[in-house]
């Protein structure tokens, strides 16, 4: 695993890293409306994309097969239609969202003694 920077912060703050995961040695404090910023960046606008989610969701869970897969199948389901959604409304070069979806189908396809 990747070793990534690491370093205290004041309580209600958080740590700036760029896109390699690295401590940019900024320190923010925790505004829900400049972390809202900088997540709009990468997944879209929040109405637009749960919008999106919301509705990709709808499709699936009344598909035929949804009621005979197991709950890990329907919750990998559930997360990778979360980050098409936000790949949809936000910035589809975000690496980390298409290495989502091939570990959520990967684990998915594992034989977990479904629940």
């Amino acid at each position: 695993m990747e070793k990534r920077d690491t370093f205290a912060v004041p309580e209600g703050t958080f740590a700036v890293v760029d896109e390699t995961g690295r401590a940019t040695g900024e320190v923010r404090k925790n505004d829900p409306v400049s972390l809202t910023g900088e997540r709009k960046k990468q997944h879209g606008d929040w109405l637009t994309q749960s919008s999106m989610a919301d509705n990709l969701m709808f499709q699936v869970t009344h598909s035929d097969q949804w009621e005979h897969m197991g709950a890990s199948r329907r919750q990998a389901l559930f997360n990778i239609m979360q980050k098409v959604s936000r790949i949809c409304s936000g910035d589809p070069e975000v690496e980390d969202h298409w290495d989502d979806i091939a570990g959520y189908a990967k684990i998915a396809n594992y034989k977990l003694g479904d629940v």
